[in-house]
C-alpha cells in the first residue's frame, strides 16, 4: 500500500494568504494524524483544495498604516531599556493623553487629568499607576498594552468586554441558589 504525502492544513493555506501590509495575528490549529490522512487521501493526485477557515479559528488582525511601519521598526530596534522611556510623536487625533484615553476606551478617560503630560502616560510604570493614579489591576494591563501597540504604529480603538453567556450565567445562579439552600438562607 502506498502512504499518501501528508500536509497540515497551515501548510496547505500558506500559498493562499494573502501577502499585506499589517500585523496579522493568525493560527490555525494542528489537525490529528487520522484527519490529515483523510485530507489528504480525498484527491491524491489533485491540488489541496482552498479551506474556509472558521471563525472560531481566526484572530483579530492588526492594521498598521504604511506610514506608521517606520515608526515601528525603529521602536523594534530599540534596546530593551530604551523601549521603556521611548515616547512616540502624537499622530492624527490623538494629541493628548485624555484623546488617547478615550479612543481605548473602557473608562480610562475618567484618569486622563491624573497624568501629567504626553511623557508621563508612556514612562508611567506599573507600580506609579497603582499606587500614585489609582489605576485598578485589568484597566492598567489594558492601558499598558495600547501603549506598546501605539509605540509600533496601531492606531488605538476600543476594544469591548466579551459578554457571558447566558447559559453560563444561569448554571452559576443554580449553583449559588443550591448553596444557600445548603446553609439554610434560601
Amino acid at each position: 500500500m502506498m502512504s499518501l504525502p501528508t500536509r497540515s492544513l497551515a501548510a496547505a493555506l500558506r500559498p493562499l494568504r494573502p501577502k499585506t501590509a499589517s500585523i496579522t495575528a493568525f493560527y490555525l490549529p494542528t489537525l490529528s494524524a487520522k484527519r490529515r490522512h483523510v485530507a489528504t487521501a480525498a484527491s491524491p493526485a489533485a491540488e489541496p483544495t482552498p479551506t474556509v477557515v472558521p471563525s472560531a479559528f481566526r484572530r483579530k488582525t492588526m492594521h498598521a498604516p504604511l506610514e506608521n511601519w517606520k515608526l515601528a521598526e525603529e521602536y523594534v530596534a530599540l534596546a530593551g531599556n530604551k523601549k521603556a522611556s521611548f515616547v512616540p510623536e502624537t499622530r492624527g487625533s490623538i494629541t493628548d493623553p485624555k484623546s488617547f484615553l478615550t479612543a481605548i476606551g473602557r473608562g480610562l478617560d475618567t484618569y486622563a487629568d491624573k497624568f501629567k503630560d504626553w511623557g508621563h502616560l508612556f514612562t508611567a510604570t506599573a507600580d506609579q499607576m497603582e499606587n500614585e493614579l489609582g489605576i485598578k489591576c485589568g484597566q492598567r494591563k489594558y492601558l499598558q498594552g495600547w501603549r506598546e501597540w501605539y509605540k509600533r504604529g496601531i492606531e488605538p480603538y476600543e476594544v469591548g468586554i466579551p459578554k457571558r453567556q447566558k447559559k453560563y450565567l444561569k448554571e452559576r445562579e443554580k449553583v449559588k441558589l443550591a448553596r444557600l439552600k445548603r446553609q439554610g438562607l434560601a
